[in-house]
């Protein structure tokens, strides 16, 4: 997969060169390992309905990202390094700009999601004691209860785990009858595939707290192992904002190249990192 960290430097360099700036320290950069033809995968989020207008917005001159994917609540998209930073400097209806680092199906236990994480290259993403890291974690079904999209009666099938209407008495996606408590199908699933697991499933993965908390104890571990330190978590303004999000086993981790705040509050703090 190459090495992260040359590749944020280049997509600083690149930053520096499409904004103009005359920033003293812009010619100090190291030249990059990787290169400049890396293309990688991204994921601009944005609010619900702006879909198109941030796709536009990415596939102009300004941008030129190619393999332009809309999705619910933001874009996905691929390009170069200098695409995801001119990506952090020129959208307008962006929140935040991410990288996919990895993706993987059927996580769906603490120690799977475990797994995925330690095989991150986490010396290269970390290179210094001093470098702190941030994880945001998103839950599907987290998300459905918190954001309001389940509704008082709604219920989650027992089978799919499709989010379905109080009205409705089956599911709309494979048939399956509602069960008397609107949550039970989905704790019955993830009981299952955390006993499918076995001794090394551990907890299935049911709240976003715990299961950011499992990525920084990975970080944690192979860094120490490696380097002898654990990195510090800063959750204002981290050097590695990370983003998972997990939707029905499918998890997919994110490195936030426009930082640990939304875009839309650019220019609102001075020295945030980027």
């Amino acid at each position: 997969a190459g090495s992260y960290r040359p590749a944020m430097r280049q997509s600083v360099a690149a930053l520096l060169a499409v904004a103009g700036s005359t920033w003293p320290g812009a010619s100090a950069l190291p030249a990059p390992r990787t290169p400049p033809s890396t293309t990688a995968s991204y994921f601009a989020t944005t609010l619900s309905g702006l879909e198109h207008v941030l796709a536009r917005e990415l596939e102009s001159p300004n941008i030129g990202a190619a393999g332009i994917r809309e999705g619910r609540l933001g874009v996905h998209f691929e390009g170069t390094p200098e695409v995801g930073a001119r990506a952090v400097l020129w959208c307008r209806s962006a929140m935040r700009v991410m990288e996919l680092l990895d993706q993987r199906d059927d996580v769906n236990t603490q120690s799977e999601l475990y797994d995925m994480c330690y095989d991150l290259p986490w010396t290269d993403l970390l290179e210094s004691e001093s470098q702190t890291l941030s994880v945001s974690s998103v839950l599907s079904l987290d998300r459905a209860m918190s954001s309001g999209r389940m509704r008082p009666g709604d219920w989650v099938c027992p089978a799919c785990s499709s989010l379905v209407f109080a009205s409705k008495d089956e599911c709309f996606s494979c048939g399956a009858q509602r069960d008397a408590d609107p949550l039970a199908g989905a704790r019955r699933r993830l009981g299952r595939q955390a006993d499918a697991a076995g001794d090394k499933g551990g907890e299935p993965l049911t709240h976003s707290f715990y299961s950011a908390l499992t990525v920084k104890n990975a970080a944690c571990d192979v860094l120490r192992e490696a380097r002898g330190w654990r990195p510090s978590v800063d959750k204002e303004d981290a050097d590695l904002p990370l983003w998972l999000h997990v939707h029905r086993g499918d998890a997919r981790m994110y490195r936030v190249l426009s930082g640990t705040g939304s875009l839309h509050r650019r220019g609102d703090r001075e020295g945030e990192r980027v």
